[in-house]
């Protein structure tokens, strides 16, 4: 992506599979320069905080995943980000230097993936489940500014209904301790969930959601979607049933772009507390 403000992003996804998809090698790269809104952390924090900030970052996320017995795999992971803040709202929050993170840093840190996977089909899924339990911590021995611990579990169930049409389940659940950036915090909203909600409209420490998706063909090519989801964020484990939910909802047209390996292009229009987005994208969004 690239403007006329100069603003851009590249970024360069793979995922391989080898040895008859004993292996799985994931890779992410981004670089890019862009605007970004920040409005503080916490659930509830209100519209009026908004701020506007651009900045530039470099992401390296490897992942390596060894097929164990029973549809299990497990794999080591690292992850790299150094990101600087080039502008920022005179007398906003990011001009706060304790704020961790708004002067910019690095973090790097090794994990643990563990998966069980009975999905039929990785892109878009008709039946089965995935769980994923996802452990990451950042030394500073290891480049980071930031010393802190990540671990998300991940879970999803897929029900065929009536032919091709799929009902789809998703809960994640995020926890982070140590000294977090505000760049790094679990983060609600944008094209995979609470798509009603910018991403990063909330964030903390900890974020528990819960979305659903209704997915049925039209004619030729096309299908329709209906979605809705809850979620909250929050700066303590014990805090996230306390808060309020988050309500999000929306609907979504798919095309069949591949037949074969039913790969969707979709477009979403998500509905939030106080305002709406539009994605396009490929892939459903769980």
């Amino acid at each position: 992506i690239y403007t006329l403000n100069k603003q851009f992003k590249l970024q360069v996804k793979s995922e391989m599979f080898f040895k008859k998809n004993s292996y799985r090698l994931l890779s992410f790269i981004n670089t890019q320069k862009y605007p970004d809104k920040f409005y503080g952390i916490g659930n509830n924090t209100v519209e009026s905080a908004e701020e506007d900030y651009s900045s530039r970052s470099s992401t390296i996320l490897i992942s390596l995943q060894k097929q164990l017995l029973l549809n299990f795999s497990f794999g080591l992971q690292y992850h790299f980000n150094h990101w600087s803040i080039t502008e920022k709202e005179t007398g906003g929050q990011l001009e706060n230097p304790t704020l961790l993170g708004s002067e910019g840093g690095n973090i790097s840190g090794i994990g643990l993936i563990l998966t069980h996977d009975t999905r039929d089909n990785v892109f878009s899924a008709t039946r089965g489940n995935l769980v994923e339990i996802n452990f990451k911590r950042y030394f500073k021995f290891l480049g980071s500014d930031f010393s802190y611990s990540d671990l998300s579990i991940d879970v999803r169930y897929f029900f065929p209904v009536f032919k091709r049409h799929v009902i789809a389940f998703q809960g994640k659940m995020q926890t982070q301790s140590g000294d977090v950036p505000f760049v790094s915090m679990a983060k609600m909203g944008g094209e995979f969930n609470m798509r009603g909600y910018f991403f990063g409209r909330y964030r903390d420490k900890n974020l528990l959601l819960f979305q659903g998706e209704y997915r049925m063909p039209l004619f030729w090519k096309l299908g329709i979607v209906g979605f809705a989801g809850v979620g909250s964020v929050a700066d303590q484990l014990k805090n996230l049933t306390q808060n309020p939910m988050k309500l999000s909802y929306g609907f979504g047209l798919r095309f069949l772009f591949d037949r074969k390996e039913n790969i969707v292009l979709r477009f979403d229009f998500g509905f939030g507390e106080n305002g709406s987005s539009f994605y396009f994208s490929a892939f459903e969004a769980f």
